[in-house]
């Protein structure tokens, strides 16, 4: 179930240079391809050079290539974990969104296994022209949430890899979260969608959320109605 009036509340602003100043647009890469992760200042030595490169070319492609190929990236999202983990949060980190299908899944995998192997992840989803398009030379990735889902279930998949707002990415550890939604073609539970929404969108769905960090309730009190899938949302008669 996705609901058509988040569409334009979850999505934040893009961070765009020269709009954005270098300093804000390095915090919001970081911010994005780490996961909302807390970044060490060893990591951040390490990536030194590549911030004083970005300062002088204001390429932020290049800056999230270098950012996404470091151990900063890997040692967060491929040391400890899988490459099914790997790969579905590179979809979120350079794409913003979650994979379409096993078949788009498959071929982010296969670029690792061909012999490019995390570089080759990164890489596949930064020279797409899917990124070109999106987000260009210019402009931080961002998970978008304005109705540019083909589906519900994409939709729905996104907010579980969005999680809770004050989560990072890296709390789920090496576990996957879309393997089994996107192998079935379909969306995952409801209580690990509702965790990615903002308190109060759930409205009309006849569930209450306590909070942005807890469970999901049924609501007594919510009438029982009956929704119709429309390309990016629900709408309830």
């Amino acid at each position: 179930m996705a609901f058509s009036s988040i569409q334009n509340v979850l999505t934040d602003a893009p961070v765009s240079v020269p709009e954005a100043s270098v300093a804000d647009a390095i915090t919001a890469v970081y911010k994005q391809v780490l996961g909302n992760a807390h970044l060490m200042e060893s990591e951040r030595a390490e990536l030194a050079t590549a911030e004083s490169q970005f300062a002088l070319t204001t390429d932020v492609r290049a800056f999230v290539r270098a950012v996404g190929v470091s151990s900063a990236h890997t040692s967060r999202f491929f040391d400890s974990g899988s490459l099914v983990r790997f790969t579905e949060l590179a979809f979120k980190h350079f794409l913003g969104r979650g994979p379409r299908d096993r078949a788009e899944w498959a071929a982010a995998m296969a670029a690792y296994h061909s012999g490019g192997g995390v570089a080759g992840v990164v890489d596949w989803c930064v020279n797409s022209d899917e990124y070109a398009e999106a987000f260009g030379d210019s402009t931080v990735p961002y998970c978008m949430f304005k109705g540019a889902y083909p589906t519900n279930e994409e939709f729905n998949r996104m907010l579980v890899l969005r999680g809770p707002w004050s989560s990072s990415d890296k709390v789920a550890g090496g576990v996957d979260r879309l393997a089994g939604a996107v192998a079935g073609g379909s969306s995952p539970n409801w209580l690990s969608i509702s965790k990615g929404l903002p308190a109060g969108t759930e409205r009309g769905t006849g569930f209450v959320i306590a909070s942005r960090w807890t469970s999901t309730q049924r609501n007594p009190k919510a009438p029982v109605r009956v929704g119709r899938k429309i390309p990016g949302g629900v709408v309830f008669n």
